[in-house]
């Protein structure tokens, strides 16, 4: 080893392990770019532990801070400065850059899943399934409803596609109420015996309610029919306190008829049939991921492709659908799905999140679910109790609507929950998991942007799910919205898109189009709001994507690894397994099997499903 300017030596008293572990941590966080953990290989002074674009941390006992020195790695040699020493280990700045593939080659990676599919269903068979006509009938009736220009003619065929609804107004017509003019069997002649808006009233009260409790039910789903009606209802609610024009009432009709996908599944794959037994089921992360096991989609994929391709409805609507289960997950990862963005879109995603937290928070009595609903109506005028006085409110209204109608069944109000989010029950304390809880918190008082680097994409998207509805933090009080970058099909992102939004989460920031990285930029620098993007440490963007990595680099921090953090791993392993149990509602997964593996969560979901489905 060559040295060049020892310095004097000093004796010094023994630090403790934790003094150590805090200056290591200390002088990690101050490196220009992002560090690596490798698994440890030997260079000419001693075992390299980690590496970045231009330093390295050594094993090697003797270094002094300031030292210059020269050293060889694989065959290169590099000179450089020592910046910090704590005990035996040392970090190096060097003068020149580690290449890229040098790196690559030695870097600790978590093992990565993907869930299999066991087959993908035919989707090309759904557009020959019996009910695409008669759930075409009932959307264009739902649209033609809020229609001021709609006539007789759009009616009677969506009408005459529906055999009891046609009989219904076929039957009223003839009534002893209308008799003495002749029996008739025509709806045209029906509607001018009798009159369009009587008609209107019929067909709303059918495509509403009596709809609901006949059509595209899913089996196993508790008070299905009563969720589905105070799904629609909640949602026109909503709708105008986020300022969103529900246009020909397209919002209200997609959410009514959002579990088709579902529906076609549980078809396809009786043995999940049986988990689609709330709404709290149906709008879970963990449902996506058994969806796509058994049938090689999941039934937001299906979605679109039935209301998009075989129906040609809600075009200009359906990704803001996607869009609110983001919000709901952002830890979602589609296959199939590519989406593009407008104001319209957005503020339907979150209303429709606001409006599935609610049915979650009544029918599945989530108190998470509630816990967040209830807040997040503050920010459209509502206290707490005010915000419960509102859903008791919609509840009495809906419920007096089903008692007019002849239904017996009614909707329970639920009762204020109380609920505190604790990050460090997904974290851990110190170290790490401590500096990536105070960059939240600055976040939420005077920093306005944040970048965080991932092994693990669903667990840390998980996990920033739980941090923006954490009480401590501002943000449950900021509507906010996740854009999946890897999914845009979009060439512009114009600031007026995102007005009325207060926090942008952009997911996988490291895959965002390169068309696009202009009007990113302008976003990070003039969006009034507070920003987190995420990206992957796998990305290099610091050697791949330079200009990205310039944009974010001051704001850039890890999420804790697992190698260095390893109860962060088995908070993942602990979690993931407790969804897993309770959706199946037995024992799936147990966390003994994974504990000595070092896996992402969708490893741990791909694992478990391939022996389950």
């Amino acid at each position: 080893m060559a040295l060049f300017g020892f310095g004097k030596k000093k004796v010094e008293r023994e630090t403790s392990k934790q003094e150590v572990e805090e200056v290591h941590f200390k002088s990690l966080t101050r490196r220009a770019y992002p560090r690596y953990l490798v698994e440890p290989f030997q260079t000419s002074l001693g075992k390299a532990i980690d590496l970045s674009k231009n330093s390295i941390l050594l094993a090697a006992p003797g270094l002094k801070e300031q030292d210059r020195i020269e050293l060889e790695i694989e065959g290169e040699k590099y000179e450089g400065t020592v910046t910090r020493v704590y005990g035996s280990k040392g970090v190096i700045r060097l003068d020149r850059e580690l290449p890229r593939e040098l790196i690559q080659r030695h870097m600790k990676q978590v093992e990565r899943g993907r869930v299999k599919p066991r087959r993908f269903i035919d989707l090309e068979r759904l557009s020959s399934d019996g009910d695409v006509q008669s759930d075409r009938a009932i959307i264009n009736l739902m649209l033609e409803i809020e229609d001021p220009n709609t006539d007789i003619t759009k009616f009677k065929g969506n009408i005459q596609a529906l055999p009891e609804l046609e009989a219904k107004i076929l039957s009223q017509a003839n009534s002893i109420e209308m008799g003495g003019r002749g029996r008739i069997d025509d709806v045209g002649v029906a509607v001018t015996r009798l009159g369009f808006d009587a008609m209107k009233r019929m067909v709303y009260q059918y495509v509403t309610y009596e709809a609901s409790l006949s059509h595209n039910k899913l089996e196993f789903f508790e008070d299905f029919e009563l969720y589905n009606i105070l799904l629609g209802a909640t949602f026109k609610k909503i709708a105008p306190l986020f300022n969103f024009k529900d246009i020909k009432n397209e919002g209200q009709s997609l959410l009514t008829m959002s579990s088709v996908g579902a529906l076609i599944l549980s078809k396809e794959a009786p043995a999940i049939a049986p988990l689609y037994r709330g709404v709290k089921e149906l709008f879970s992360y963990e449902m996506r991921m058994v969806e796509r096991r058994a049938c090689g989609y999941d039934f937001l994929e299906v979605d679109r492709r039935y209301f998009l391709e075989d129906l040609g409805v809600f075009r200009y609507i359906y990704d803001g659908f996607v869009l609110a289960n983001y919000m709901l997950y952002p830890h979602y990862n589609p296959k199939e799905l590519t989406l593009s963005l407008s104001q319209r879109k957005l503020r339907f995603a979150y209303v429709t999140y606001l409006t599935l937290l609610a049915q979650r928070f009544i029918f599945s009595r989530d108190k998470y679910s509630g816990f967040v609903f209830l807040h997040r109506m503050r920010r459209l005028g509502f206290e707490l109790q005010e915000a419960k006085q509102w859903l008791d409110f919609l509840i009495d209204n809906t419920n007096k609507k089903l008692a007019r109608i002849g239904i017996q069944k009614r909707i329970l109000k639920p009762d204020i929950p109380s609920w505190q989010i604790s990050l460090e029950g997904y974290l851990g304390r110190g170290g790490y998991a401590t500096y990536f809880l105070e960059r939240l918190e600055d976040l939420g008082k005077e920093a306005q942007r944040l970048a965080i680097r991932f092994e693990d994409g669903a667990y840390t998207h998980l996990v920033l799910e739980l941090a923006i509805n954490d009480e401590r933090f501002p943000f449950l009080g900021m509507p906010f919205c996740v854009i999946p970058c890897e999914r845009l099909e979009d060439e512009e992102l114009p600031l007026a898109m995102f007005e009325g939004f207060d926090l942008l989460l952009f997911k996988n920031i490291d895959q965002l189009k390169p068309a696009l990285f202009k009007e990113f930029q302008k976003l990070w620098k003039d969006f009034e709001g507070k920003i987190i993007v995420t990206l992957s440490t796998s990305s290099m963007v610091e050697y791949n994507q330079k200009p990205l990595y310039a944009l974010i680099k001051d704001q850039l921090i890890d999420f804790p690894s697992y190698f260095q953090s390893p109860l962060v791993q088995m908070k993942m392993l602990s979690l993931g397994c407790q969804r897993l149990n309770q959706l199946f509602n037995q024992d799936v997964c147990q966390l003994e099997a994974f504990k000595d593996r070092t896996i992402d969560m969708e490893k741990l979901y791909e694992t478990v499903l391939e022996e389950v489905l």
